[in-house]
C-alpha cells in the first residue's frame, strides 16, 4: 500500500538521539567523552562550583539508547569521576568525598531507572500509535487496505485521471453465499477463507493495483491505467482461482463480481466505487456466481 504522506520531520536532538541508539560505539565514545570533560570542567572550576549535577546528562543519555544497565554502568563511572577529581581538587581523601561519591551514585543512579521507565513508556505509546495506525488503512484479518485508505488512494487516482487521462478499472467481488460456512464450520473457517482470499488478490494483481476490504465479505481491487480487456483478464483470473481454492478448502462457497472501466475522469471517487457496487449485485441477480462488466465514457 502507497505512503500518502512522508514522515513528519524531527527535531536535531531527536535525530542525534536516533544515531546514538543505533552506533553503540558511538554511543558510549559520546557518553565517555562528557564525563571526562564534565571532570576536567569540575577540577579547573575548584571549589566555589560543583558541576556533578552535570553528569546526570550522560548517564540518561545511555539509559534511554542502551537501556538501564548502561545507565547504571555510567552512574558508576560517572561517581569515579567525582571521586577523583574532589579528592585531587583537597589534595587528600576525607570522609566528605565518600559522601558526595554516594549522592552522586544514587542520583545518577534513580536518573538511570527513571530515564529507563520513560523509554519503555515511550516504546509502548508508539507501539500503540502504529497499531492505531495500522488498523485505520490496514485490514487487521486480511492485511489488505482498508475501506478509509482504499476510498484515500482512489481519490488519488481520479486526480491522476484528469491530468494523465488514461483509463481506470474498478473490480467489486462479493463471495456467495459466504454466511453458510460461518454458520456450517464457525466463524474460524470463515476467516480462514477471507484470508485465503487477500492472499489470492495480492498473488494475481500487479504491484500497482490496491486490493481493498470494503466490506465483510466484500472486496476490491484498484487498477489504475487498465482498460476493460485487461481488467477483465484480471477478474477471470482471480475468479478461477479463487473458485479453485474454495473447492480444495471445502468451502462451498461461489464469487459474483462487477467490473466497471472508466475512460474519463468521474465527478469524485465515490462515483466508481458506486458503479462497480451496482455491476457487483447486478451479477448477484442474474444468478450469483458470475462478472459482470461495463465500460462508462
Amino acid at each position: 500500500m502507497e505512503a500518502l504522506t512522508g514522515p513528519l520531520p524531527q527535531p536535531t536532538l531527536v535525530r542525534w538521539m536516533g544515531v546514538l541508539e543505533r552506533r553503540p560505539p558511538l554511543l558510549y565514545a559520546t557518553a565517555f567523552v562528557l564525563i571526562a570533560a564534565i571532570g576536567a570542567a569540575d577540577y579547573l572550576t575548584g571549589d566555589e562550583m560543583l558541576l556533578y549535577v552535570l553528569y546526570l546528562a550522560p548517564v540518561a543519555i545511555l539509559s534511554w539508547c542502551a537501556g538501564i544497565f548502561a545507565g547504571l554502568a555510567g552512574a558508576v563511572v560517572a561517581t569515579g569521576a567525582v571521586f577523583v577529581t574532589y579528592v585531587a581538587l583537597a589534595g587528600h581523601y576525607t570522609t566528605l568525598h565518600a559522601w558526595q561519591a554516594a549522592v552522586s551514585l544514587t542520583s545518577d543512579a534513580v536518573v538511570a531507572w527513571v530515564v529507563a521507565r520513560l523509554k519503555t513508556s515511550h516504546l509502548r505509546v508508539l507501539a500503540l500509535l502504529d497499531v492505531e495506525r495500522r488498523s485505520a488503512r490496514e485490514d487487521p484479518l486480511t492485511a489488505l487496505a482498508s475501506v478509509r485508505a482504499f476510498r484515500e488512494r482512489l481519490k488519488l487516482e481520479v486526480d491522476r485521471m484528469r491530468r494523465h487521462r488514461k483509463p481506470l478499472s474498478l473490480l467489486f467481488l462479493d463471495l456467495d453465499d459466504f454466511k453458510h460456512v460461518n454458520d456450517q464450520r464457525g466463524h474460524g473457517a470463515g476467516d480462514e477463507t477471507l484470508v485465503r482470499v487477500g492472499r489470492l488478490l495480492h498473488a494475481m494483481t500487479r504491484k500497482v493495483d490496491l486490493c481493498g476490504r470494503v466490506g465483510g465479505d466484500e472486496f476490491a481491487v484498484l487498477m489504475p491505467e487498465t482498460g476493460m480487456q485487461d481488467a477483465l483478464v484480471v477478474a477471470n483470473r482471480v475468479r478461477e482461482e479463487m473458485l479453485k481454492s474454495f473447492a480444495e478448502g471445502g468451502a462451498g462457497i461461489g464469487l459474483s463480481a462487477g467490473v466497471g472501466t472508466f475512460l474519463s475522469p468521474p465527478l469524485d471517487e465515490q462515483v466508481p466505487m458506486d458503479q462497480a457496487d451496482r455491476l457487483m449485485y447486478e451479477a448477484k441477480r442474474a444468478g450469483k456466481n458470475r462478472i459482470v462488466d461495463r465500460e462508462f465514457p
